[in-house]
């Protein structure tokens, strides 16, 4: 059994601070560390992200390096800098050969275990949530060196000890891109500190609107604009007042903006923007239920992601309204904790919105129900459990 570990995050835009633009990254780590401590560790981290100055992850940080090809490489630049003065910085930790086990949190051009496992032998566990070469460069366009960039994540890929993927559908797409060894992959989905959510009470969805709530970035991969048009004909055809709340901010708000207002939907649609993480319980009180879809939008296919939100909604005691994908097919069950539809299908939507305002008297029923699912299978003490075991079991294989 492993005592002492070392987590390690290489990415700058990934922090640790409240402010961080990027807070379901933030949330991540937290779980995984907490979950490690759960499991009697010891834990040290090195986050680059805290060590930089915040504008490198504050509020509009991924904006100003999409910007343009100048922004671009000098993002790039910097990753591949700090790539080696990161390694650099590690060889002044104190610990540096103590360590039982290091868990990386993959990042572009990143490669910190590595260092551990060559020069000390110490079990070098990386953890994916992308392909991020292919995301970075073709959905959120903050990457230039795209060649760079693949090469330096399959060598991380073909590296580390034990390679954790967020869902099958991400491991299978890495072992076809990058040829790596199923053998060495683990598949552990996101969880969620259920702690830090406190479910809805049963007067919280008496409310006279019914109201649909979404929890994240505005990106393409969200899916909103399906949302809205959905919203779009039931206002029209089946004269239902209802409202969608949208809690969060990204690349394609304006866009979404003018689509709300092109389908006269101002009345229905609010958009509050980018909120603090403690807020969010808050906020969320208004929702019947909550909207999660996801799809990568430059190649058109289901997402292979594990969103975060998906989770906090569950623990918040709020039913899923979720496009069918690996996660929502997993940990969604029909008229149980929420509601399905095929992601991609605008009317199917309609259909299942309108079987949830039928329903609305099952719905805190149907949220405590989601809340009990997450307490018992889902926590990240749940998750991070389950990966030691399976690390250990294939540990002494080896022996």
């Amino acid at each position: 059994m492993y005592k002492k570990a070392l987590y390690l995050s290489g990415a700058p835009r990934v922090t640790l601070r409240s402010e961080a633009e990027n807070i379901a990254a933030r949330s991540h780590i937290l779980g995984v560390i907490n979950g490690f401590n759960n499991e009697g560790f010891k834990v040290d981290k090195y986050i680059v992200g805290d060590k930089l100055p915040s504008f490198f992850s504050n509020e509009g940080s991924e904006n100003i390096t999409r910007k343009n090809n100048v922004s671009r490489i000098s993002a790039d630049i910097i990753r591949i800098g700090l790539r080696y003065l990161s390694r650099g910085g590690l060889r002044f930790n104190k610990n540096i050969n103590k360590y039982d086990l290091v868990y990386e949190r993959f990042a572009l051009m990143q490669s910190l275990g590595k260092f551990f496992k060559k020069k000390y032998g110490v079990l070098w566990i990386l953890e994916t949530n992308a392909i991020l070469s292919s995301e970075a460069s073709k959905e959120s366009n903050t990457l230039f060196f795209n060649n760079v960039s693949y090469k330096f994540e399959k060598k991380a890929y073909e590296d580390c000890d034990y390679l954790v993927c967020v869902t099958n559908a991400l491991k299978d797409q890495i072992v076809d891109e990058f040829g790596i060894s199923s053998e060495k992959i683990i598949v552990m989905r996101n969880g969620v500190d259920v702690k830090k959510f406190i479910p809805k009470n049963s007067s919280d969805f008496n409310d006279k609107d019914f109201v649909i709530g979404y929890l994240g970035s505005i990106t393409s991969w969200s899916c909103l604009e399906i949302l809205i048009q959905a919203l779009y004909q039931i206002k029209n055809n089946f004269k239902q007042n209802i409202k969608l709340e949208i809690i969060g901010d990204g690349p394609l708000k304006n866009d979404l903006e003018k689509l709300v207002n092109d389908k006269s939907l101002q009345n229905n649609v609010e958009i509050f923007g980018r909120i603090e993480q403690e807020q969010v319980p808050e906020y969320a009180k208004n929702f019947s239920i909550a909207y999660c879809n996801s799809v990568h939008g430059s190649l058109g296919k289901k997402t292979y992601g594990s969103p975060m939100k998906l989770y906090e909604y569950m623990a918040m005691g709020i039913p899923v309204l979720g496009g069918k994908f690996e996660d929502t097919e997993l940990l969604v069950k029909e008229n149980e904790t929420g509601f399905l539809f095929d992601w991609n299908d605008e009317n199917d939507l309609v259909r299942v919105i309108m079987n949830a305002i039928q329903e609305k008297e099952r719905l805190h029923e149907m949220g405590m129900n989601a809340r009990s699912s997450i307490e018992q299978n889902h926590s990240w003490e749940a998750r991070v459990g389950d990966l030691i075991k399976e690390i250990n079991d294939r540990e002494k294989t080896k022996i």
